[in-house]
This record gives structure tokens, C-alpha cells and sequence, in this order.
């Protein structure tokens, strides 16, 4: 796999898994704000799930489930490519929401704890069998947290590619953003706009482990 590929499937998940993909049942649920349950899939997880499908990512790590509606996505992208079964697909959250979809979503894995707990990161490394293709991030939005996130998995599991989600939505993650620029150069990318995530909270690629 190389970066034209990657490229390639940036440019197009979205609109592939809109074409091909069914994401019901695929949804937000209750909201952190004040506002109605989100019944629906957000355009974003089209993505993620294109983007895993076409790239053919049989090893994810999210951490921030809620619901499950980013990751429940994923997996439907995986089985549409017929990798779901030998799929090795993990989410880390310390709430136990939407547990009865969870109980028949296989071979999604729900670790319940902190992620940044060590036990909680040793049990989630324990279920691969190899470096993580996509780790997505998704917690809690601060500098602090997310970076403490990155620091902890990326060692830990290896990933190829990193998103990262809310990298625009306050000034810790601006930051955050900024720093992640400065440190990995070209290979930190802004898929907002591809991802069709609100320009209002972004969307960051970092990328790991790809050939040239």
C-alpha cells in the first residue's frame, strides 16, 4: 500500500459509501449537547467506513465509542469488502451505551475502562494480531487527553494511520493541531473537507506507517 492509494481512497470514500453502503441502525444516539437522539448516521462515518473498506483495514482501534455508530460503520464498510469476519476491531469507552448492539455486532469489541488507564491499554493492544491499520480518536477534546492518547497507542499498536476527530472545535484542539502539523509535516493532512466533517470541528489524518 502506498500513498497514492491512500490518497486515492481519501478522495473517494465518501462518495463510495454512499453508493454502496447501508449505514442504518449505524447512528450518533444521544447527544453530549443539548439536543434531540440522533437516529441517523453522520456524513463522516460514510467515510471512515469507505475509507477502511477501500484501503481494506482489517485491524481498527477507536477510542470514544458512545453508541458505536463510527465503528458499527466501519465494520459494515469491512463486511461490504468481505474482510469483516477475519477483522480485528476494537473501541475503547468508559460508558456501557447501546449494549444490546453490541452484543450481536461481531467481531466488534467494546473494552470498558479509560483508555489512558494501562491496564485498559494493555487489553486493547492484546487483541491484535499485528500493527493496527486505523486507530481513530475520538475522546475527549483537549490537548491534554488527545496527545496523552497519541503518546500511549501509537508505540503501543503501531498504526498506519491516525485520524484524530475535533481537531477545529476549541482552541486546546487548535492547538493540538497545530503541534501535530509541526511535528509530522506532510504526513499530518486536513481531511475535513473530504471527510465531510463541519468545518467547524475538522477532521486530522496523521500518517504512520504508509510507503512513499
Amino acid at each position: 500500500m502506498n500513498r497514492s492509494t491512500l490518497f486515492e481512497a481519501i478522495e473517494t470514500a465518501y462518495e463510495w459509501a454512499q453508493a454502496t453502503l447501508d449505514l442504518s441502525q449505524c447512528y450518533y444516539g444521544e447527544p453530549h449537547w443539548k439536543g434531540p437522539f440522533v437516529s441517523s448516521p453522520y456524513p463522516y462515518y460514510f467515510f471512515l467506513a469507505g475509507l477502511a473498506a477501500q484501503l481494506r483495514c482489517r485491524r481498527i482501534l477507536e477510542m470514544g465509542t458512545h453508541f458505536g455508530g463510527s465503528i458499527f460503520s466501519i465494520a459494515r464498510g469491512l463486511e461490504h469488502s468481505g474482510i469483516l469476519q477475519t477483522a480485528e476491531i476494537v473501541t475503547i469507552d468508559t460508558n456501557d451505551s447501546n449494549r444490546a448492539a453490541f452484543r450481536t455486532s461481531q467481531p466488534v469489541k467494546r473494552i470498558l475502562g479509560n483508555c489512558l488507564d494501562r491496564r485498559v491499554a494493555r487489553q486493547a493492544a492484546s487483541e491484535f494480531t499485528g500493527s493496527v491499520d486505523l486507530m481513530f480518536v475520538d475522546t475527549t477534546h483537549t490537548y491534554e487527553h488527545t496527545q496523552s492518547c497519541l503518546e500511549t497507542y501509537i508505540p503501543l499498536v503501531l498504526p498506519r494511520l491516525v485520524i484524530v476527530d475535533d481537531i477545529r472545535l476549541n482552541d486546546s484542539m487548535s492547538e493540538l493541531w497545530k503541534d501535530l502539523v509541526s511535528n509530522y509535516g506532510n504526513c499530518a493532512i486536513d481531511i475535513t473537507d473530504h471527510s465531510r466533517r463541519g468545518k467547524e470541528v475538522g477532521f486530522g489524518l496523521l500518517i504512520c506507517g504508509f510507503a512513499d
